[in-house]
């Protein structure tokens, strides 16, 4: 089997008015002001893990949940975008705002290379304790992607160091040796972060990591069940097929569930494949697109109307239409 590897961003360029016009408005409008947001939320102010922590700007659930205990993934997010933007424009407020909070992950990060605002700040006794629900995997998989972004716009090693320290510690929490836990997110992405961060680093490790996620889940045992049950705590009435733990991966023969994670989780796995010439996984990976390939319900095709438009118009899984067009 042919191995196979994604082009860098770096060494891409967009040509042609409809994709100029639209970088332009990532470069100036959305990044930034996705930060405006972002501070305004106080989502950069959660970084300095104050103590006592702030009082939640997003109030728990009853289930103790809240939003919040997602926000270092968003933080991942702006991060990878804005050092994306670097690529094609170096600008020396963006640059200034990423070197901000990358200094902030660096303070926030504990000896032992945990690196978790909320879990830091307000639950350090619960860490990994609910990997279903709190995403810490999750979230520290957006960072993983956003350090790799940084790394390969820049050279700089900020914020790439820090997520290797703990992505050293996460090999250590979760394996299948004897004093490690056999445990994964309930939400993918740390295996996609993973199989990026070896693109760069090229330590095998890294790419071994992203394979025990892969493939521990839906093994038996589910650990989903092995938290609840030590929270005393129900399964909050989802099912395995929500978080694609169902099964094995190389048995799965059907997209199901949370449409973002089973991307994300299909997309890891189809990196593991091409780089390792896994023939079994590339079989599963082919699979899944065959069978999810034709889902899509074609409101109509391609068009020019006489409002200006060339549109066509699909409808989601919950039946709302969504609509892409550009000017003509």
């Amino acid at each position: 089997m042919q191995k196979s590897a994604p082009v860098s961003f770096v060494t891409v360029s967009i040509e042609g008015d409809f994709w100029r016009e639209r970088l332009e408005t990532v470069l100036t409008q959305t990044i930034p002001g996705q930060h405006r947001q972002m501070e305004a939320a106080g989502m950069i102010e959660a970084l300095a893990v104050a103590t006592p922590a702030p009082p939640l700007r997003i109030p728990a659930d009853d289930k103790n949940f809240t939003p919040q205990k997602l926000w270092d993934a968003e933080i991942g997010k702006w991060l990878e975008a804005a050092s994306y933007s670097l690529a094609f424009r170096h600008q020396l407020s963006t640059e200034a705002q990423i070197n901000a909070i990358a200094e902030l992950l660096a303070k926030a990060q504990l000896p032992d290379g945990y690196l978790n605002s909320w879990f830091i700040a307000r639950e350090p006794e619960k860490r990994w304790t609910n990997l279903r629900d709190n995403h810490e995997l999750y979230c520290a998989g957006h960072l993983i992607e956003a350090a790799v972004a940084h790394f390969q716009a820049t050279g700089e090693r900020t914020l790439i160091d820090v997520v290797l320290k703990y992505v050293d510690l996460i090999a250590a929490t979760f394996g299948t040796g004897e004093s490690q836990r056999l445990a994964y997110c309930g939400h993918p992405e740390i295996e996609l972060a993973l199989a990026r961060l070896h693109g760069v680093t090229k330590d095998k490790k890294h790419l071994e990591l992203a394979a025990y996620f892969v493939d521990q889940r839906g093994q038996p045992g589910n650990p989903f069940d092995i938290e609840a049950m030590a929270r005393e705590e129900e399964f909050l009435g989802r099912t395995y097929e929500f978080h694609q733990s169902h099964r094995p991966v190389r048995h799965q023969d059907k997209a199901v569930g949370h449409t973002v994670g089973a991307m994300t989780l299909y997309a890891a796995m189809a990196c593991l494949a091409g780089e390792w010439g896994d023939g079994s996984l590339r079989r599963a990976v082919d699979a899944l697109w065959a069978e999810l390939k034709d889902k899509t319900k074609v409101c109509y095709p391609i068009e020019t109307f006489s409002y200006g438009m060339r549109e066509f118009a699909i409808f989601d899984n919950n039946g709302y239409l969504l609509q892409f067009g550009q000017p003509v």
